[in-house]
């Protein structure tokens, strides 16, 4: 099973989070996942004392992608998503990012990069996908 990082670097002034998925992703998926693999972000630039935050909200249906549920919490530099549960179903999954400090959650706009390029997500929302098989 493999590991997927996917970098989140936090714009606090901007409100947007740049996320940097595998290699080679086509605009606009940040990852490609099977089932017992690991998801994680590599987080920049969080602010101390606040969490991170990633919530998945689309799906094509239950049960969650990640064994740990549909929501993941991080501070520092990651949050450690987890394992793609087996039972997840195969197809398109999104997520939302949060920043969460006294003051509230606060949702981020998403951004992807390739390194080169950015651009906007469509809605705001991280998409991706798992695939079939182990």
């Amino acid at each position: 099973m493999a590991e997927k990082t996917i970098t989140a670097k936090i714009d606090v002034n901007g409100k947007t989070v740049t996320l940097k998925g595998d290699p080679g992703l086509a605009f606009p998926m940040n990852f490609d996942v099977k089932a017992g693999d690991t998801l994680n972000w590599t987080l920049e630039n969080c602010p101390a004392g606040s969490t991170a935050r990633v919530r998945f909200v689309e799906s094509p249906g239950p049960p969650p992608l990640l064994e740990k549920g549909d929501t993941v919490n991080g501070s520092g530099q990651a949050i450690l998503g987890g394992v793609v549960a087996s039972t997840a179903p195969i197809g398109g999954y999104s997520y939302d990012f949060f920043l969460v400090t006294a003051k509230g959650e606060e949702k981020l706009r998403c951004v992807w990069t390739n390194g080169t390029h950015s651009m906007p997500t469509p809605g705001d929302r991280a998409p991706g996908k798992k695939s079939g098989g182990p």
